[in-house]
């Protein structure tokens, strides 16, 4: 099995227009978090957004996308 080193989160206004790509902290080869980053620039408080994380290309885990997720930015 391929253990996680690196990934983004991808963030858009819908399911299909994930564009902004935030670096992921990988801990442990499992556990995914992305720790005090300023999202501003492309979230907007109130508004709906939507993410998902992805391997980086060269990681063994490529292909193992995230489900999509939404929420409302604070």
């Amino acid at each position: 099995p391929s253990t996680l080193v690196a990934g983004k989160f991808y963030f858009g206004s819908t399911k299909t227009n994930l564009i902004n790509a935030v670096a992921a902290t990988v801990t442990a080869g499992d556990k995914v978090a992305l720790v005090a980053e300023d999202c501003s620039a492309f979230l907007t408080a109130g508004v709906k957004a939507f993410v998902q994380f992805r391997p980086d290309a060269a990681d063994g885990c490529e292909g193992a996308d995230s489900g999509i997720y939404n929420f409302v930015a604070a």
